[in-house]
């Protein structure tokens, strides 16, 4: 079930998938947060906060009762590029 990101306090949950998501790249190619901040696996949870202010539509994926999906879009003047 695709539920949308409608309060600040599902951010914690969005936040815990993302690194989750990206931690196994971050292992693989051995990159840490001192050695490569900007990495997803690293973003820092006022990034979403600010998406989140903005009203970037998010999304979060629930199965047998879990969250275990988060998407978002970015919405430009010509183009939606989803996250």
């Amino acid at each position: 079930m695709i539920i949308k990101v409608n309060s600040i306090k599902q951010l914690n949950i969005c936040i815990d998938i993302i690194h989750k998501s990206f931690q196994t790249v971050a292992d693989e190619m051995n990159l840490t947060k001192e050695n490569c901040p900007s990495h997803t696996a690293f973003m820092p949870i006022e990034k979403l906060i600010s998406q989140f202010e903005n009203d970037t539509p998010m999304f979060l994926y629930q199965y047998n009762g879990c969250f275990v999906g988060y998407f978002s879009l970015s919405i430009n003047d010509d183009s939606v590029e989803l996250n």
